[in-house]
């Protein structure tokens, strides 16, 4: 068994209001997200995860349609903090830092923050969504 804190993929519900955009200039994946966040209880967004909670290995498996395939993106928990932190990266529950991205909206919602690092996995960093 993992020691690290396990994260709340999707709270009781799905809202597009679950997610905020950080410093990145990728509006339109958020707003997309928002948008399907919004169907049927955020029904569409919860079927992109194969990983629908977290597990010991603290990896989440994603599905996106691309060119009409599908293509199956593996991320872990680990994201981009704040630059005043020591560490370039960090956990986000295990340290009280800030995320320097996307952002959840205060009910540990992370599902946003996991589709944007899958995204910027399919483009090859974060810089180029």
């Amino acid at each position: 068994m993992s020691d690290l804190a396990r994260i709340q993929v999707f709270g009781k519900d799905v809202r597009p209001r679950d997610i905020q955009q950080g410093s990145l200039g990728n509006c339109y994946l958020l707003a997309a997200l928002a948008s399907l966040a919004n169907i049927r209880k955020g029904e569409p967004i919860r079927n992109i995860f194969e990983t629908k909670t977290d597990n010991d290995k603290h990896v989440f498996v994603t599905r996106w349609l691309l060119d009409g395939k599908p293509r199956y993106v593996a991320v872990d928990q680990w994201i981009p903090g704040d630059k005043d932190w020591k560490s370039k990266w960090f956990y986000w529950l295990g340290f009280k830092a800030k995320a320097s991205f996307s952002k959840f909206n205060g009910d540990a919602d992370f599902w946003g923050i996991i589709l944007e690092k899958a995204w910027a996995k399919i483009h090859g960093n974060y810089m180029i969504t």
